[in-house]
């Protein structure tokens, strides 16, 4: 059986630190990514191959604050992101978690808290919201394992309910064909790409996902897929 990890992004310049912070994560089962500052991180938010983002408030050029700020400008990222800094004083701690930090803690601090920290923020984030789950006109019983179309069940197979509740999960946020292996297919090795084309595929088909009922899932060019809201629907044919 595939134990399914989390992966988490550390932000740390300061080497000793990140070094002990690394070490904390992945004795825990973590897999872990480490930047000295934020220059490399983009590519990984886009992609959407992180779970859990852990920053520095004073980091290289732009601060750990600033790149919160520039993540949380639009509702389409909503990746969970702690601070673990030396701003020990609670106008910081405010200012940080307004911004949209899920969490916040100072140093030093030790590895179970940390750890215990990070345990809470990914289960608000990630583990099943209460049944029903509304995403007008869908709504996703998370007990029965069915999917509802303006109250009517649209037959799922598991694999069907369970991409389709983890794309509303994320909505609006790229979910490359690496997060939907860990998350959906429970698993990082490698599935044929064919396998999730035509998952998708015929998920888009049965649940109408082009717009006429008010969402869309398309296809990224070498990121993956996105569903999100759209304002206007398609034509009824569902040409586009």
């Amino acid at each position: 059986m595939t134990v399914l990890l989390k992966t988490i992004c550390l932000i740390e310049d300061e080497p000793v630190q990140r070094l002990l912070l690394e070490g904390m994560l992945s004795g825990a089962g973590y897999t872990v990514i480490c930047f000295e500052s934020t220059d490399g991180f983009r590519p990984n938010v886009s992609s959407g191959e992180v779970d859990l983002l852990l920053l520095d408030w004073h980091l290289p050029g732009q601060s750990g604050l600033d790149l919160i700020r520039q993540l949380r400008q639009s509702d389409r990222n909503a990746l969970p992101v702690v601070f673990v800094t030396t701003q020990d004083d609670e106008a910081s701690m405010v200012e940080a978690l307004d911004a949209g930090a899920d969490d916040y803690v100072v140093k030093p601090v030790s590895r179970a808290a940390l750890l215990a920290r990070v345990r809470a923020v990914l289960r608000r984030s990630y583990e099943p919201i209460a049944s029903p789950c509304s995403y007008p006109p869908f709504s996703l019983d998370t007990d029965q394992r069915q999917v509802l179309v303006d109250g009517q069940v649209i037959k799922a197979t598991p694999k069907e309910f369970d991409l389709l509740s983890f794309l509303f999960r994320r909505q609006g946020q790229p979910c490359s064909r690496q997060a939907l292996l860990a998350h959906v297919w429970k698993t990082r090795v490698a599935v044929p790409t064919r396998t999730i084309d035509t998952t998708i595929s015929r998920l888009k088909k049965k649940f109408q996902l082009d717009g006429r009922h008010g969402w869309l899932l398309e296809g990224l060019y070498q990121q993956g897929y996105r569903l999100f809201r759209v304002n206007q629907s398609l034509p009824q044919d569902g040409s586009a």
